[in-house]
């Protein structure tokens, strides 16, 4: 139920905010929004599917301390 709830909502994005993007011809902005879409749906149907997705905690914190050099 609630794949079908979230699949309604990507989809009131898609019609709602993509598809006017799109139209202005704003290339950039339409595949940073596309991509975010596309992940967030794969993330959806992965949960889903009852796959476990790893947490990006760990790796998060291993960027920022070599950058931040903590």
């Amino acid at each position: 139920m609630l794949f079908i709830l979230y699949l309604f909502i990507i989809t009131l994005f898609i019609i709602y905010d993509l598809i006017p993007v799109a139209n202005s011809k704003n290339w950039k902005v339409f595949i940073v929004y596309a991509t975010f879409i596309l992940f967030s749906f794969v993330l959806d149907v992965l949960s889903a599917l009852h796959i476990r997705v790893p947490s990006p905690a760990v790796p998060i914190k291993k960027i920022i301390e070599f950058i931040f050099k903590l």
